[in-house]
C-alpha cells in the first residue's frame, strides 16, 4: 500500500511532468520535420523546444493543486493545448 506522505511527494514532481509534456512531445518531432533549411536551425529549435518545456514545467510546478492534484496533471495540458490551438488558427475573412 502506497501511504499518502510517498504520494504527496511525487505531486511537484508529476506536476512538472505535466507541464511540459507537450512542448517536449512537439520537441521529439523536430528531428523528424523537413522544414528547416540546414541543420543548426533543427538543432537550435530543438533545444529552444526543449528549454521551453523546462519553463512551462516551472510554470507547472509553480501553479497550486486546484481541488485534486489530477486536475493539474489533465487542466494545465489542455489549457496549454488550447490557448496553441488560438494561436495558430488563423481568423476567416
Amino acid at each position: 500500500m502506497i501511504s499518502s506522505e510517498k504520494t504527496e511527494n511525487n505531486i511537484p514532481v508529476f506536476k512538472f511532468l505535466s507541464g511540459g509534456a507537450l512542448a517536449w512531445l512537439i520537441t521529439l518531432c523536430v528531428p523528424f520535420t523537413n522544414t528547416f533549411e540546414d541543420k543548426k536551425a533543427k538543432i537550435l529549435a530543438f533545444l529552444l523546444l526543449a528549454l521551453f518545456g523546462g519553463i512551462l514545467g516551472g510554470i507547472g510546478y509553480i501553479i497550486p493543486i486546484i481541488f485534486n492534484p489530477w486536475v493539474n496533471y489533465i487542466g494545465y495540458p489542455i489549457l496549454q493545448l488550447i490557448i496553441l490551438i488560438a494561436l495558430i488558427a488563423k481568423p476567416k475573412q
